[in-house]
């Protein structure tokens, strides 16, 4: 080592590129490792070059509510009725869809119900003000906030198509309707009778990626003209659970979870979540179904061969994965050009001028 030359070339050619990290006696890599997370996965400056590493992370999703609807259609779900061309039905999760050319301004009863004495909100959440939810009864206007001085035992529900006669316009949507008490709007939610939900009265269903058996992961470029892809078994789905602490991912907005996940660098499902075990009655963050120990199984050959394939587009290439997986990606990134500097430290650490 020339101590007084390193100290000569430090001083007439500062480190400032990335690759002066390197050691002077190194060969210097053609590529460089970028990580990007989310989904979609950005990924920036990318090499035409396989990835480095990919994991797919599992997520589950659950309805919850916190009881203020406090319009009841649950007695009316999967009614559909017809008249003058137009079409109403109440769906499952209690929004209402509405189809048809309706000939002339066109109501259905769908109701009656009471409501206390007090200050209300109701609102229809739909992008089209021709089609409604309204409630009528005790010479009141019940929309947007209205007030009952007294307890109302006859108010009438109704869906309506307001349009003129010989009306030509279309219809085909889904909205909801949300009636809470207190003076401002509240977010919708579905009526689970004045009670937060899920519970034993109100369970809510448990969604996870992958839940239909199979996960697709997509490689594009961005104008989508190019594209790759590689369909993953998940035959256990691909749950997750939201928690404060211990998780093996974080997403993008900072929430860990401990879900299960699909490790293509190592050719490995991990299972961390007992999907069996979940229960309907339960809030997530309230299940025991996380496994003392993962079970690892290898992937198949054909999936390890399909993601060993794949390759990232120059410049900026997407990954995305169905229903809202995570996405952890290590991929290559050119290896940024010596400055003229950088270049003359180099040369001149390599061969001594004292």
């Amino acid at each position: 080592m020339n101590i007084v030359n390193d100290i000569l070339v430090n001083t007439l050619f500062p480190d400032t590129d990335f690759v002066q990290t390197l050691d002077m006696d190194s060969v210097v890599p053609k590529y460089v490792e970028n990580q990007e997370k989310g989904n979609p996965s950005v990924c920036k400056n990318c090499a035409e070059a396989p990835f480095r590493d990919l994991h797919i992370y599992g997520r589950s999703e659950q309805v919850t509510t916190t009881g203020a609807q406090l319009l009841d259609l649950t007695d009316l779900i999967g009614k559909t009725e017809t008249k003058n061309g137009a079409t109403y039905k109440i769906n499952e999760d209690q929004s209402i869809s509405v189809s048809g050319t309706p000939t002339e301004y066109t109501s259905f009863y769908l109701k009656r119900m009471q409501l206390k004495a007090g200050s209300y909100y109701f609102e229809s959440n739909q992008n089209n003000n021709n089609v409604f939810i309204q409630m009528l009864g005790n010479q009141v206007n019940m929309n947007n906030g209205f007030t009952l001085d007294e307890d109302a035992d006859t108010i009438d529900v109704y869906m309506v198509f307001s349009v003129l006669p010989n009306n030509k316009q279309e219809f085909n949507l889904t909205f909801t309707s949300m009636l809470n008490a207190g003076e401002t709007p509240l977010p919708w939610e579905p009526y689970t009778g004045g009670k937060p939900s899920p519970s034993p009265d109100y369970p809510q269903e448990i969604v996870s990626a992958g839940d239909d058996g199979n996960l697709s992961v997509i490689v594009k470029k961005t104008d989508n003209e190019q594209m790759q892809s590689v369909s993953l078994s998940t035959p256990n789905g691909l749950p997750g659970i939201p928690v404060s602490s211990g998780g093996n991912y974080t997403d993008p907005q900072g929430q860990q979870w401990i879900c299960d996940e699909v490790d293509l660098g190592r050719g490995v499902y991990v299972q961390r979540v007992d999907k069996g075990a979940f229960d309907v009655t339960k809030a997530l963050t309230e299940q025991s179904v996380i496994l003392a120990t993962p079970i690892e199984t290898p992937l198949t050959a054909s999936e390890i061969a399909d993601y060993k394939s794949l390759r990232t587009y120059k410049g900026t290439t997407i990954v995305e994965a169905e229903d809202k997986a995570g996405i952890s990606v290590k991929y290559n990134m050119p290896m940024p050009e010596l400055s003229k500097n950088g270049a003359l430290r180099r040369w001149f650490k390599r061969h001594p001028i004292i």
